[in-house]
């Protein structure tokens, strides 16, 4: 069988996918069948429904095409399974075709790319400060360095620029992110109203909103429509590759948020003693509460001592306390690391609601100066179920 370039395998849902990559000029071949008979793999470019995603045919050859599942708003929950199945992006159903046509084109053409970053569709209305004007403005892309958006007049080269992101798209409170004006087109389709697109560089980003891209950019963030799952195969150029998809953050940020290269800190986030409660849910294989001591805690996870560590890849939820009239902090967490009883969790898809309740335990917490074995402030942790 020869590969083609682009292979869709739906259900018959996915005709406007087809359209586009048809005027995009990549047409290859579409399953609609639903059989599950052998087909060939794509060489650059795989586009799945969500219901086929899960029950896919074979794919024969050795190609490593990009996998992009389009989801109906019923089905983001079963993205943990799409992940361990090879999906390298979920997008959703609801993303604009103007968005998701600039999205599939870059993964079409993935060649060199200065920005060394993906660009995500975002599709949503945004304010645009001008100087002391406000002005209404459409997303719709985001990188960690830049936007591009949708104005219907021009942006002058010179004023103080502000991108105002609403709060249903990042969290609970607006973004809002000083830019600066880098270049505009005009984008005159027949039958549509014309548009000027501009892309606006953030030249100096803060800690806090360096994290709340990255929660759009890594889909965590309530209004993200692309959620990456895995890495891009290693055949993309590591020029457009998209370097964000871990969960580290950006390098600026880590040593904003006081990542400690002279004494080979390889953690993003700085740790603190924690002697609080933690109550954990129990994991598969053993009865009952467990009990656990505690040695600190950081915005990215929590490290406590467990008789029976639970095995690597364990997924729990944990309850994090702070004063005893404070509601705890419920966050879900992965065993990462479990040696003689020293248990690593990593914080998962934590929501901005999460992030600030972790960074008031932090900040009521003394910041952390020794860790050695015999001198770490210990804590109580209880293990419960997921």
């Amino acid at each position: 069988m020869d590969a083609p370039a682009v292979l869709i395998v739906d259900d018959g849902e996915l005709d406007e996918i087809e359209a586009i990559l048809t005027d995009l000029g990549a047409a290859g071949e579409r399953c609609s069948d639903g059989s599950l008979d052998p087909l060939p793999r794509p060489r650059a470019l795989l586009v799945t429904s969500g219901p086929r995603a899960m029950e896919m045919p074979p794919l024969m050859g050795e190609a490593e095409p990009i996998w992009v599942c389009l989801y109906g708003p019923d089905f983001l929950p079963l993205r943990e399974h799409l992940k361990d199945k090879g999906v390298h992006y979920l997008v959703s159903a609801e993303l604009p075709r103007r968005g998701l046509a600039l999205f599939l084109n870059q993964l079409l053409h993935g060649g060199s790319d200065e920005r060394g970053v993906r660009r995500i569709p975002l599709s949503c209305a945004l304010t645009l400060e001008v100087g002391f004007e406000k002005r209404a403005a459409q997303l719709i892309e985001l990188s960690r360095e830049s936007c591009v958006i949708a104005t219907g007049e021009e942006i002058p080269d010179g004023p103080r620029l502000k991108v105002c992101l609403p709060a249903e798209l990042t969290g609970d409170q607006n973004l809002e992110l000083e830019g600066q004006w880098v270049r505009s087109e005009r984008d005159e389709r027949p039958g549509e109203v014309p548009q000027v697109h501009s892309v606006i560089r953030f030249p100096s980003l803060g800690a806090d909103d360096m994290a709340r891209i990255h929660d759009l950019l890594t889909g965590h963030a309530p209004g993200a429509q692309v959620t990456p799952l895995v890495a891009e195969p290693d055949t993309v150029s590591e020029d457009s590759r998209a370097d964000w998809l871990s969960d580290d953050l950006p390098p600026d940020f880590q040593e904003t948020a006081g990542w400690n290269q002279e004494h080979g800190e390889r953690r993003r986030d700085p740790r603190v003693p924690y002697d609080r409660q933690v109550d954990a849910l129990r994991w598969p294989g053993h009865a009952g509460l467990r009990t656990g001591l505690g040695h600190d805690l950081s915005r990215s996870g929590v490290r406590i001592i467990a008789a029976a560590p639970p095995p690597l890849g364990t997924s729990l939820t944990l309850a994090l306390y702070g004063s005893k009239r404070e509601e705890p902090v419920l966050v879900d967490a992965e065993v990462v690391r479990a040696g003689e009883g020293d248990v690593g969790l990593r914080f998962l898809r934590l929501d901005p609601g999460q992030r600030r309740g972790i960074d008031r335990l932090i900040e009521a917490a003394p910041q952390l100066e020794d860790l050695e074995a015999d001198r770490s402030p210990l804590h109580i942790a209880e293990m419960i179920r997921d």
